[in-house]
């Protein structure tokens, strides 16, 4: 059976309040650095790891393109969808990649 994974407030009650998790996990200047240690040793005995579907919803953002594709085994689009990808990376979106195999309904 898989384990449940452990929440921000989970990890907030272990090592301080929710927002200074968050800062922590943002790298914000704020933070004094032993609060970041403790913060930060927590996250890895716990193996926290942020809901990122969660952090999207609350910022009305995903960071993420989809790309829609009839096949990938021709060149032509591959080389675009590796254009896309290159792009995305450099303005921080990650790139999901989908090939339609010529089927409308997807």
């Amino acid at each position: 059976m898989q384990q449940k994974s452990m929440t921000i407030q989970e990890v907030a009650r272990l090592a301080g309040a929710v927002a200074t998790v968050s800062r922590v996990l943002n790298n914000s200047p704020l933070v004094k650095e032993n609060t970041r240690e403790k913060v930060l040793d927590v996250i890895r005995k716990f193996d926290y790891q942020p809901n990122l579907l969660g952090r999207d919803l609350r910022r009305s953002e995903t960071m993420k393109v989809l790309v829609l594709t009839p096949t990938l085994e021709r060149s032509i689009f591959a080389d675009i969808v590796q254009g896309i990808e290159d792009r995305g990376k450099e303005d921080g979106y990650y790139v999901l990649v989908c090939p339609t195999s010529n089927y409308a309904e997807r």
